[in-house]
């Protein structure tokens, strides 16, 4: 008889193959949550309650969690959010603010300090400009997902109840922001005119991609069956070549609402190659030791982590 695993998920296009039932795990039957307002909210459910069986989760909240003897969960090298995060950055447009450099001394909010997105943001800016994360004043928005010890050098507070990280920049509160969007309208810029450009070049510097998000089981469940693991990243791999199966109709047939797909694929090929997001720990390597050594810099574990505990053993090799 088949069992019951609950997964939480975003709605990528590399997974709606799983959300849509395309894709079945052998032994199980597959429920797919994935009604959610924002994936924060499956993040702080898991992470509170332990409320679904598998889900998609916050890469540094997993890793902090994990540094402080959470062992409720597993991972498995799956990573279906990746973002370069340099259209993240923004400031006022007489902010004064022209470069990374100029944040130093500044402040500068974010919607959490551990939010996975924003320790690359920070760490870019203190690896390639120099500014260093106890040189800018942080101020956050909501509670951290997972509480967190920083450093005495590193100082955050909060802002005022109900107001929001891009209200605080366009009012002056703060002097720039990491933020998902930028609105249309009024003096909210961001930092890097072509943010794209800074995209290729750091890919073209660096070879990485950063991930934001991993797939977590709970531990409970892989001890029970050790075989779960590799199907559950069977099935995410799966899903995945149906999608790229389907966009590659689309561009066939001219069948996309998109209207440069096309050429927007064929640029993305040329430069990252035909898989950017690729599962597996050995293909991701590099920028996950980066990451790993942000999160120990920007105060958020103790110590960096081998790679071979934070994800399933069965899948090491993969």
């Amino acid at each position: 008889m088949a069992q019951n695993l609950k997964l939480a998920s975003g709605v990528y296009d590399l997974t709606v193959p799983l959300i849509d039932g395309l894709v079945k795990i052998d032994g199980y039957d597959l429920n797919v949550l994935s009604d959610f307002q924002t994936v924060d909210d499956i993040f702080r459910a898991m992470l509170s309650n332990a409320e679904f069986d598998a889900c998609e989760l916050s890469l540094s909240s997993y890793t902090v969690s994990r540094d402080q003897g959470d062992d409720r969960f597993i991972a498995i090298p799956v990573f279906c959010n990746r973002h370069f995060v340099f259209k993240n950055i923004m400031t006022r447009s007489d902010s004064g603010i022209k470069s990374p450099k100029d944040l130093a001394g500044r402040s500068l909010c974010g919607t959490e300090y551990q939010n996975t997105r924003w320790v690359w943001a920070r760490g870019i800016i203190d690896e390639f400009y120099g500014v260093k994360p106890s040189q800018i004043k942080w101020v956050t928005e909501k509670p951290e997902r997972v509480p967190i010890n920083l450093p005495p050098e590193i100082k955050t507070e909060k802002l005022p109840p109900g107001m929001t990280t891009l209200q605080a920049l366009e009012n002056g509160t703060v002097d720039a922001a990491f933020s998902f969007f930028k609105p249309r309208e009024g003096n909210i810029v961001c930092l890097f005119d072509n943010t794209k450009q800074e995209d290729i070049g750091y890919y073209q510097k660096t070879g990485m991609f950063p991930a934001m998000h991993t797939i977590v089981i709970k531990r409970e469940l892989v001890d029970r069956d050790p075989s779960l693991p590799s199907k559950l990243m069977a099935a995410y791999q799966k899903a995945k070549e149906l999608n790229s199966a389907r966009i590659q109709t689309f561009i066939r047939q001219g069948g996309s609402s998109v209207v440069w797909l096309n050429e927007a694929t064929k640029e993305q090929s040329r430069l990252m190659g035909d898989d950017p997001f690729a599962y597996g720990l050995k293909a991701n390597e590099k920028w996950l030791n980066k990451f790993l050594s942000y999160l120990v810099t920007e105060g958020l574990i103790s110590k960096k982590p081998e790679l071979s505990s934070m994800f399933a053993s069965s899948l090491l090799e993969t």
